[in-house]
């Protein structure tokens, strides 16, 4: 997937279903998290039907889980994709060297135009 785009590759809860498995299936993570086995069922349908999100304490408990399992490279995958595609992605930063932009703020706050050599340096 692209970097720049918005859109992920899989819906949520598909990278939620293959993680739940990865992770040994219903009965292990429901016992991680301390809900019930319907609750993890929730988790794998799409929230637009009959499904539910995960709420955020609980992806905390699966990321710490697959972290003691570091051979498990299923769940390491699709925790991989969970955070790439599904929170990372929708993070867009830009880095700037700290005196361009030092040049350009003095620049608009003093009302003259430095040379272009000192802006784009």
């Amino acid at each position: 997937m692209s970097p720049y785009t918005k859109e992920p590759r899989r819906k949520l809860y598909l990278v939620m279903t293959d993680w739940i498995m990865a992770l040994g299936g219903y009965k292990i993570v429901a016992a991680s998290c301390l809900v019930s086995v319907e609750s993890v069922n929730k988790w794998k349908q799409d929230p637009d039907g009959n499904g539910q999100d995960i709420p955020v304490k609980h992806l905390q408990t699966l990321l710490a889980l697959t972290g003691t399992q570091l051979t498990n490279l299923a769940a390491q995958n699709a925790a991989d994709e969970l955070i790439q595609d599904h929170l990372l992605s929708l993070c867009f930063r830009r880095a700037y060297l700290e005196e361009k932009v030092f040049a350009v703020v003095e620049m608009l706050t003093s009302g003259t135009m430095p040379s272009r050599k000192t802006v784009n340096e």
